[in-house]
């Protein structure tokens, strides 16, 4: 190494500056961005539920992410150091924020978690002499409110679509939007889906109503 190359690499050393192959430099990112990825799918997961991220995650979210940015300024040529520190940082952002959520989302799971057990606690029960109440599923992420029917005396070619149609626009959407309970949960944002099947269990429609059909 000659002396101007020797001069070259102090001042990177002085300046945290550790120059890689680009290659080297380039899986570094990838991998590190896969796994930052990988651990915002799990941060976030929880919030969803209305749980607090495991802590296990901020260790992960702090680490992947300073690598990552650390990575970056170094391709850049710059200080890896620097970037150790800002990507620290963004990464404990990460997961304070993903703290931050969990609260506003908990009375909801609650609510979802006590309405499906509830509800079917009491199922498969007959509505009227035609129809089975079969089962209630709630999705937070999606915002949904599935419950699943079955016209016991009938196969799906012996059903009048229409007449089912007309039935739940005339029928079934007033009464929901009457109900209490489903007030709620389109105060929510939630769509509510009823499916009907037939006696052998083939789906032989779904209809969907939100709070601007009531």
């Amino acid at each position: 190494m000659n002396k101007v190359d020797q001069n070259k690499l102090e001042e990177a050393l002085q300046h945290g500056k550790f120059t890689t192959t680009p290659i080297f430099t380039k899986i570094i990112i990838i991998v590190s961005a896969a796994g930052m990825f990988g651990t915002m799918v799990g941060l976030y997961k929880f919030p969803y539920a209305g749980e607090s991220p495991d802590f296990r995650l901020l260790l992960a979210s702090v680490g992947w992410c300073a690598v990552l940015v650390a990575s970056v300024f170094n391709a850049q040529n710059r200080s890896m150091v620097l970037g150790l520190v800002i990507g620290a940082v963004l990464g404990f952002l990460i997961f304070a924020a993903a703290m931050y959520v969990a609260p506003s989302n908990r009375d909801e799971a609650w609510a979802v978690r006590q309405a499906m057990k509830n509800t079917n606690a009491d199922l498969p029960k007959m509505g009227d002499d035609e129809t089975r109440i079969d089962s209630v599923s709630i999705s937070m992420e999606l915002k949904t409110y599935d419950m699943n029917f079955t016209l016991v005396n009938y196969e799906s070619a012996e059903i009048d679509k229409g007449i089912l149609s007309a039935h739940f626009k005339e029928i079934t959407i007033p009464a929901f939007c009457a109900d209490k309970v489903f007030k709620i949960w389109f105060d929510m944002d939630y769509t509510v889906n009823t499916i009907y099947h037939d006696k052998v269990g083939e789906v032989i429609e779904k209809y969907s109503m939100t709070s601007s059909d009531c």
